[in-house]
């Protein structure tokens, strides 16, 4: 007979720890991407209208979104090197 340790002991106290989890996971990503987005318009002076353009470009990965202003040239290679020292910093 083998047992299986369970540390929960419902599936139901299982979702609602992970519903938790993507919710913080959310929170914290939503703040990083604020803070982002505060620097690209404050330091690196990217125009509103293009840091919004990039975001509906890249709803579905916000992480993406230096990748999305470089593509469309609304940054310069520069900036972008700017933009992942920021991150590395984050």
């Amino acid at each position: 007979m083998t047992h299986q340790l369970y540390i929960f002991d419902t599936w139901v106290e299982y979702i609602q720890l992970q519903v938790k989890i993507v919710s913080w996971v959310g929170a914290m990503k939503t703040k990083t991407q604020q803070r982002l987005i505060k620097f690209l318009v404050e330091e690196l002076a990217v125009p509103g209208d293009s840091v919004k353009l990039a975001l509906r470009h890249s709803q579905e990965n916000p992480t993406v979104l230096p990748m999305v202003l470089w593509k469309y040239g609304l940054i310069n290679l520069r900036q972008l090197e700017k933009i992942w020292d920021w991150a590395e910093n984050v």
